[in-house]
């Protein structure tokens, strides 16, 4: 069975019929139905979709209800970090990408219809922490131009060879587990899909800022959280063109990132991904 990331965007696209078929979405309910498609979500997505405008929120959360293996998304993109390279260090195989028996949706979806002061105190709260990711970003923004210098290695593969081993360290050593990693090889360790992506990924987010002076769109930072879940999959569908374009060139393989559309077209037989 294929495994098949859905990005938030995806499932309002989906409720929107944003460039979807009520065809399409016969042959995508049939294919999960059939057993041939699994959509995972993370735990990142359910809690972002609850935290929209009621109405919306409420269609999201039962679209991923009735699509996804919503009663065991995948774990927050610190837990699911953390977990791997913990394995990684202890030589262990990796856990369950999952939340078995710690999540459900359907309580979710009681909270929105009925906001406790604990849930609109979690919104502000989700709030307050886009605007310090985003001031973070920032912040690495500078202290990656200052080690640069005058220096603007092209194209990403060279970015990458030059700062991927700094990165992995970092999450090595958030993870309590640097000296273990270090002893293994940080180049084992970026072996790891989740740890691979999620560098990847904000090399790709740094290189386009730095390197190809892009102007970085409010809330990119936050969706950099999602890709480490994202690692879980077989496919990664996503309707954010500049997140596709960015994590789409992380030296991955077998990393496929498409459109919904594109995964329709999969489905139906017209299209092939490299999914070996």
């Amino acid at each position: 069975m294929t495994t098949c990331y859905f990005d938030r965007n995806v499932f309002d696209q989906i409720d929107r019929k944003r460039d979807v078929t009520d065809g399409d979405l016969i042959v995508l309910r049939k294919a999960i139905r059939d057993d041939q498609l699994s959509v995972l979500v993370s735990f990142e997505t359910v809690q972002e979709t609850s935290y929209a405008k009621k109405d919306t929120a409420l269609r999201g959360l039962r679209l991923m209800q009735e699509l996804a293996r919503a009663e065991f998304p995948i774990k927050p993109h610190d837990e699911l970090l953390r977990d791997d390279i913990t394995a990684f260090a202890q030589g262990k195989e990796n856990q369950s990408p999952f939340l078995f028996g710690k999540f459900q949706i359907q309580t979710v979806i009681d909270d929105v219809e009925n906001p406790s002061p604990e849930v609109l105190s979690l919104i502000e709260d989700d709030k307050r922490e886009k605007i310090f990711l985003n001031e973070k970003l920032a912040r690495y923004v500078d202290d990656e131009r200052r080690i640069l210098g005058d220096e603007r290695p092209r194209p990403f593969a060279r970015y990458w060879d030059l700062r991927s081993t700094f990165y992995a360290e970092g999450f090595a050593y958030f993870a309590g587990h640097l000296d273990q990693a270090k002893e293994l090889g940080i180049d084992r360790l970026l072996q790891l899909r989740s740890v691979r992506l999620t560098v990847g990924a904000f090399l790709s987010l740094l290189y386009s800022i730095l390197i190809e002076g892009h102007v970085v769109q409010n809330g990119t930072s936050r969706d950099i959280q999602h890709v480490a879940p994202m690692s879980a999959a077989d496919i990664i569908v996503t309707d954010d063109r500049e997140l596709r374009r960015l994590i789409g060139r992380v030296p991955l393989e077998n990393l496929v990132v498409i459109t919904l559309p594109e995964l329709i077209a999969f489905l139906r037989g017209e299209i092939a991904l490299n999914l070996a």
